[in-house]
Order: C-alpha cells, then sequence, then structure tokens
C-alpha cells in the first residue's frame, strides 16, 4: 500500500494478483483430471483473458473474487485429499473451507449446494477411507464456522425487523411466471458476453471429454455433474425467484477446463493449432480490449455476466 501510494488501488492490484492464482491452481485440477498439460495452460490462457474475468476486476467486487479464489483451491485440495488423505491434506482443505465460508455470503450459498452434492454422490464413487478424510475435513470447517456466523449474524438479526427486500418466494414465483422469457434472455446474454460463443461451444463439447476421461481423478465425474447441477438450480432459482448467486462466475474454472480439453485435442489435428492460436488471440482482444474500454475510455463493462 506505501508503494501503490493509494489503499483503493492497493486493494485492487492484491486481488488482481490473488487473482492470478486461480490460473495455476487449474493446472493443477487438469493434472488430477488426467488431462494433459497443453490442456491445463490452454485452460490458463482462457481463464486469464476472458471477459468475465476482466469484468470482475473492473467492477472490483474484492470479496467474490477472493471467494472464489478459495473455492478454486479448495477443490484442489479436495482432490487431493480424496486421493492421498494424509494428515497435512486435511488440515489445509479444513483451513481452505472455512476461508470459504466466510468470505463472501453469496459463494456460500453456491459453495454449500456444490459440497453437499459432491459428498452425497462422491459416497458411492469413493473407496471409504477417502470418503471419511472428505467429510471429515468439511465438517471440521463448519464446526469452525458456525460460532463465527451465530455471534456476527444470528444474534443481531434475532430482534431484527422484516425487510421490505427479504424474499418473499410466493410473490416471487408468480412474477417469475410471468417474466421468465426475459430473464432466459438475460441468462443467454450474460454467458455470451462472459464467454463469448466459440468458448462456450468448445465447452459444451469438452463437458463429455471431462467425463470419460480414462485417467480420470475417482471424484472427477462427482465433481463435474454436481456443478452442472447447482448452475441448473440456481439457474431455475433466478428464472422463478430472482435469487442472485453469481452462479456463471462460480462455474467459469469448469468451463475453461472443458473448453481446454477440446483445445487440446483441436491442437492433434491437420490446422489445429492455427485454430486454437487464432481463437486464444480473439478471446485475449476482447478481454483487452474491454479493459481498455473500462479504464482509459471510462465504457463501463456490461454487469449482466456477474448477475446471475
Amino acid at each position: 500500500m506505501v508503494t501503490l501510494g493509494d489503499a483503493r488501488l492497493a486493494v485492487q492490484a492484491g486481488v488482481a494478483l490473488l487473482d492470478s492464482l486461480i490460473a495455476l491452481l487449474l493446472l493443477l485440477i487438469a493434472r488430477e483430471f488426467g488431462l494433459t498439460a497443453r490442456a491445463g495452460l490452454l485452460a490458463m490462457a482462457l481463464y486469464v483473458a476472458l471477459p468475465i474475468s476482466m469484468t470482475m476486476m473492473w467492477w472490483g467486487f474484492a470479496a467474490n473474487a477472493i471467494a472464489q479464489v478459495w473455492w478454486v483451491l479448495l477443490l484442489w485440495l479436495l482432490l487431493r485429499l480424496t486421493r492421498d488423505p494424509t494428515r497435512s491434506h486435511l488440515a489445509l482443505l479444513t483451513l481452505v473451507n472455512v476461508l470459504c465460508l466466510t468470505t463472501h455470503i453469496g459463494a456460500l450459498v453456491t459453495l454449500a449446494a456444490l459440497l453437499g452434492l459432491v459428498v452425497l454422490f462422491g459416497r458411492r464413487a469413493l473407496p471409504h477411507r477417502e470418503w471419511n478424510a472428505m467429510v471429515s475435513g468439511l465438517v471440521l470447517a463448519v464446526i469452525f464456522t458456525v460460532p463465527v456466523y451465530f455471534t456476527a449474524a444470528a444474534a443481531p438479526l434475532a430482534d431484527a425487523p422484516r425487510s421490505p427486500t427479504t424474499l418473499d418466494p410466493l410473490a416471487s414465483f408468480s412474477e417469475g411466471l410471468v417474466l421468465w422469457p426475459e430473464r432466459i434472455e438475460l441468462v443467454a446474454r450474460a454467458f455470451t458476453l462472459g464467454f463469448l460463443p466459440p468458448v462456450l461451444a468448445l465447452a459444451v463439447a469438452g463437458l463429455p471429454l471431462l467425463l470419460a476421461s480414462q485417467q480420470r481423478h475417482p471424484l472427477q465425474r462427482t465433481v463435474v455433474i454436481s456443478m452442472l447441477l447447482v448452475c441448473v438450480v440456481f439457474f431455475f432459482s433466478y428464472v422463478f425467484l430472482q435469487l442472485l448467486t453469481r452462479y456463471i462466475y462460480f462455474a467459469t474454472p469448469l468451463i475453461c477446463l472443458a473448453a481446454g480439453a477440446t483445445l487440446a485435442r483441436l491442437t492433434m489435428r491437420a490446422g489445429g493449432r492455427w485454430v486454437t492460436g487464432s481463437l486464444l488471440l480473439f478471446v485475449a482482444w476482447s478481454g483487452v480490449v474491454l479493459w481498455f474500454c473500462g479504464v482509459l475510455m471510462r465504457v463501463k463493462p456490461s454487469l449482466v455476466p456477474l448477475t446471475q
């Protein structure tokens, strides 16, 4: 902060540096998923340059960006623990899970849903010892986290009057039955602006590769399917209840890994490297233009990708 001379700039620079760790974590997760090094590197490149990443950094949603770093780190540690259940991995998983659960309430909702599905479906995918280690780490984190939320939120809110902005499920559902076409259109626009159509197409093609990888992690299918289910659940919760959780931003690592797996396959074909290089340049150009216009021309990036 002393070097930069400005508190706001120091926070933005710090969040950007922390967010860059996700790119490195994607390489480690790709390795756990049994993907090639090239697929991991391509996923890294996509994450760094995608418009949704640039949009998050420009708007400066620090807590949400930091929570994204913690949950991607948690995912890697979860994969490591269930492959090699040691005490050090268990301690690291517990610590990072506590950070995840206390950083951002919106990220907490999506993460809790994901972890619940992973525990539920992972019972059949994992050996007994590995599943017990995973559950132990998650339970320990909850034990440490619950008192924090109780003292900071539950007690003060006990005597608080009902807020006019409190979610009314029946009223929201009735409104959703009328406005669902517009909300679905907004979701489609959010994906298009945040990830670009070519990357989305590559991600769709890459999902079967993640599910059918011959050297996949025992928990790999469970994680991928659970993330897809979380996105579907919160898609409908937005369309019919207008519950905003930023599940699209939450799914960014999965989209990058799936697209990277497809591009890695593409580079093995004639002319595939040229196509891959051109696509990466296009994605980088889109991200740079968005940042350039936002910083130098004061054209605010669309918030649509971050409101779903």
